[in-house]
């Protein structure tokens, strides 16, 4: 999804730089629908982290879990906290 909409807003910027130069009033317009598509393009990038943080493979569960109890405080304003009682488990 996130490719898409990198690819919408290549083609709303072209549109944008265009328009100008032909004197036409929707040249303001397209300026707004360039800064709407990347303002999509970020959300989709947090929402993708959100389902699949990134660093699950970089410092394993418990520190993406970590993280996700964080990022949900901050973003929502609730109380949210993650914390793990096993440490170095062996999940052969």
């Amino acid at each position: 999804m996130c490719q898409h909409l990198v690819s919408i807003a290549f083609a709303t910027e072209l549109l944008r730089d265009r328009l100008p130069g032909k004197n036409l009033p929707e040249a303001a317009q397209s300026e707004t629908i360039s800064e709407m598509v990347n303002e999509g393009i970020s959300q989709a990038r947090h929402l993708a982290r959100g389902l699949y943080p990134v660093r699950l493979e970089v410092d394993g569960l418990s520190s993406a879990l970590e993280e996700l109890a964080t990022q949900v405080q901050a973003r929502h304003n609730v109380s949210c906290a993650f914390s793990c009682g096993r440490t170095g488990v062996d999940l052969r």
